[in-house]
């Protein structure tokens, strides 16, 4: 009996042992930040040889929030901050970035700059066609997301009206920027919105608002990624990766993506 229960102890240090020395990392959650953390985790295996940090596909802020509570992702990456619910939890929030929510449209639409009563009024149904703007006469395809979601909630924050919206009847809703970015492309007159690191080089026409762009420092429209993990319970490896995001080179990294970096 005594030899099994020593038997036991062995497994448990193993155990314990490989959880923190563990090669492999996965960091699941929200779509508006997905593209960033591919480049930051295939930056960080090129320097550290024979490690994985596994970015799957979204699942949302909410949703990576419960896998780490769970025990099945190691850090979460939210585009939101935590309830209060999650935050009893005892869950470290920590940003790593500020990047700006932008309005696109497919190549077709030779607009370059809405009003914010513009979008109200294209995403109401008040103008239907992009030549009521002084673009072609082409009927506007107006592509939006759902309830909840951190862009659309960042958007409603900076312009109010738009929170009070009623949605013209065949708008398009989809679930996550990669989705936006597919229908934006190949839908003829469509608009959509979604973080600039996503949309940014992938052949969208990007709006300036109220004849401010993105990149300056008067543009409202900005959203904070975060990660989300417990503090005690995180192995080497994913301090590793977290120490390279905050570094010089992982700040490289989040500013050619078109976002600010956060200073610690």
């Amino acid at each position: 009996m005594k030899k099994i229960y020593v038997l036991f102890l062995i497994l448990i240090v193993n155990t314990i042992i490989f959880s923190q020395t563990s090669n492999k990392i996965v960091i699941g959650g929200t779509g508006a930040n997905q593209d960033l953390l591919k480049d930051l985790a295939e930056q960080f295996m090129d320097v550290n040889k024979n490690t994985i940090v596994e970015v799957p596909d979204s699942i949302g802020s909410s949703g990576g929030i419960k896998a780490v509570i769970e025990g099945q992702i190691d850090i979460a990456r939210v585009s939101r901050n935590l309830k209060d619910k999650e935050k009893e939890t005892g869950l470290k929030y920590r940003k790593f970035a500020l990047c700006p929510i932008v309005f696109a449209s497919n190549l077709s639409v030779n607009v370059k700059n809405l009003k914010t009563e513009d979008i109200l009024n294209i995403y109401s149904g008040k103008i239907k066609n992009w030549k009521e703007l002084g673009g072609a006469d082409l009927e506007i395809v107006v592509i939006g997301r759902e309830e909840g979601d951190s862009s659309r909630a960042t958007i409603e924050e900076a312009f109010p009206d738009f929170k009070k919206v009623k949605y013209r009847e065949d708008i398009i809703i989809v679930n996550k920027d990669q989705d936006m970015i597919r229908k934006l492309k190949v839908k003829k007159g469509s608009i959509g919105f979604g973080t600039l690191a996503n949309m940014n080089g992938d052949k969208l026409n990007i709006f300036s608002i109220n004849n401010i762009k993105s990149d300056s420092s008067s543009y409202n429209l900005i959203n904070a990624f975060a990660f989300v993990y417990f503090e005690n319970k995180i192995n080497s490896l994913a301090k590793k990766f977290l120490e390279f995001v905050y570094s010089e080179d992982g700040k490289k990294t989040i500013k050619s993506s078109f976002c600010e970096p956060i200073k610690e």
